[in-house]
């Protein structure tokens, strides 16, 4: 699926290229960044749709909370033998 293009050259769809691209990399390093300045992105005053950021947020918290539950296991330290 792709972005109309009016929305492709904004800053929120640019956030959300990038964030895209990492996520498919699997690039934890970069993701968190990017998800969280699509989070403050959204959460500006000013922002154009109010409903859109209502939705944004919540899809940015989901996304980062399961990311976090997936990633969980690989921070635990496994006991020296």
């Amino acid at each position: 699926m792709r972005l109309p293009d009016n929305l492709i050259l904004t800053p929120l769809g640019q956030s959300l290229i990038t964030l895209l691209a990492s996520t498919t990399e699997r690039n934890h390093a970069r993701i968190y960044g990017q998800a969280e300045n699509l989070f403050n992105l959204v959460r500006q005053e000013g922002f154009f749709d109010e409903k859109l950021s209502s939705i944004v947020t919540e899809l940015v918290l989901v996304f980062i909370g399961k990311t976090l539950c997936f990633k969980a296991p690989d921070r635990v330290q496994r006991p020296s033998s």
